[in-house]
């Protein structure tokens, strides 16, 4: 194999190669500190390398989170270029999206009126209060509702809009700000239209 005069051979991965990896498996956050440095000093280089592909680096340095999006293009005449999707879109469940709802809620709520701290922490037993009235026990099954609560709750936090914290030997979980930057308030007020509507559908 031969390269023309203007190519050339790479000799190694590049020094951020390992924030191109991780951003290709998701999101991004400050806590990941030696890949977070490699995004903030070696940004542009890691834009340029993403724009190939038809993908924007989304950084987010007041909050910590970094991540791929990717937008329609359009050609020189208007045209939308279609490509490939970079990750397939993941299904949720409606009660899976009912707990984002609320979360995003709470972090409305919380930026208003907490002037102390940027960060939401709540405890499990305070999330589940949150969710509690939105489940329905099936046979009053109260193990049954807190399996589901549960497995719901460990859904966000594999999503990366979680995460699990220990707080004198109880679990936490800090509600993490890129869930601000994937559900807007437009876009919550139409998930919750939609719940509205699928709750209602389900108890006809």
């Amino acid at each position: 194999m031969t390269t023309s005069p203007t190519e050339t051979t790479p000799t190694g991965p590049a020094p951020y190669a390992a924030a191109l990896i991780r951003l290709l498996q998701g999101i991004v956050y400050v806590d990941d500190r030696e890949v977070w440095e490699q995004i903030l000093r070696h940004q542009s280089a890691i834009s340029a390398y993403f724009a190939q592909m038809g993908v924007e680096l989304y950084l987010n340095e007041n909050d910590g989170f970094a991540y791929l999006t990717q937008p329609d293009m359009e050609d020189d005449a208007g045209e939308i270029v279609v490509l490939p999707r970079l990750t397939r879109r993941r299904a949720l469940t409606y009660s899976v999206t009912l707990v984002l709802v609320l979360l995003r809620e709470e972090l409305n709520q919380f930026d208003t009126t907490n002037m102390e701290s940027d960060k939401l922490i709540i405890s499990s037993e305070e999330l589940f209060a949150l969710m509690r009235p939105f489940y329905v026990p099936k046979g009053g099954d109260e193990r049954t509702l807190n399996r589901q609560m549960d497995h719901d709750v460990n859904q966000v936090v594999e999503l990366g809009f979680l995460k699990k914290l220990e707080v004198e030997g109880q679990i936490h979980f800090l509600v993490r700000p890129v869930l601000k930057s994937r559900i807007n308030s437009d876009e919550l007020a139409k998930i919750k239209e939609k719940l509205e509507t699928y709750r209602h559908d389900q108890s006809e």
